[in-house]
């Protein structure tokens, strides 16, 4: 009797307070394993938005916040990881040559942003309301604002034989909403991108440099950055921009 081989595959969501996963609701499964990336925002901001007509190019924009749709622990739940991540944001606006950022010297603007940062990845658990966001427009005299949503997600697939199973392979899912808001962008207008790398096991995501977090060196800081340029092309490239 020859032995049969079957794949088999199980989905799960990192929970990164205490660095374990957790099981996938039915709906999250099939939304992780559909291989459109719209769903990937189910539990994160509306990516259905139509675009604003237009956009004056050119315009100031704040960047005050990523945060993860589960709980942001162990470490993920590293400040300067949520730190880390707001600037890739904000360089990927800013090489699209569109936008201008906030100028990081700004009086009494750098304290607020950075609250703003921290706390949005730390504690937040839902996403910035309008009246929060039409708060912090106010606050910062900028023309928008912008912030993200990181949703992680593992794939394991094994092949089995009769009896005797094989290496485990694990795909690590990154997926990124990236959002604009201001006085002509009147509903949070999102997009979202994907990245994918391969994961050998649950211990932490990132790498470290000193005191900043690293996301060229390991496959995982290279599917993020993957992740929010997508995120940040296909929102760019929605927009129509006048002079």
């Amino acid at each position: 009797m020859t032995s049969g081989t079957m794949q088999t595959s199980d989905t799960t969501a990192i929970n990164p307070r205490k660095g374990q996963t957790r099981p996938l609701s039915l709906l999250a499964t099939l939304c992780a394993l559909a291989t459109g990336i719209a769903c990937a925002a189910a539990n994160g901001p509306d990516v259905s938005a139509p675009p604003p007509a237009s956009l004056q190019t050119g315009q100031s924009v704040a960047v005050i916040g990523v945060r993860t749709s589960g709980d942001a622990g162990g470490d993920l739940g590293d400040a300067k990881v949520g730190f880390g991540l707001n600037q890739l944001l904000a360089e990927e606006l800013y090489d699209s040559g569109h936008f201008r950022l906030l100028e990081g010297k700004a009086a009494g603007k750098t304290e607020v942003v950075k609250d703003l940062v921290e706390s949005y990845w730390v504690g937040a658990r839902e996403d910035y309301t309008m009246d929060d966001l039409d708060r912090v427009l106010t606050e910062l005299d900028v023309g928008l604002l912008s912030y993200a949503v990181l949703s992680y997600s593992r794939v394991s697939r094994q092949s089995m034989n009769i009896g005797v199973f094989n290496k485990v392979q694990q795909t690590l899912k990154i997926d990124v909403t990236a959002c604009l808001y201001g006085a002509e962008i009147r509903i949070p207008f999102c997009r979202a991108g994907r990245g994918e790398a391969e994961a050998g096991g649950q211990g932490a995501i990132y790498e470290f440099a000193g005191t900043l977090v690293d996301f060229q060196t390991n496959a995982a800081g290279q599917a993020t950055k993957k992740a929010l340029s997508r995120a940040v092309t296909e929102l760019v490239g929605e927009l129509t921009f006048s002079e």
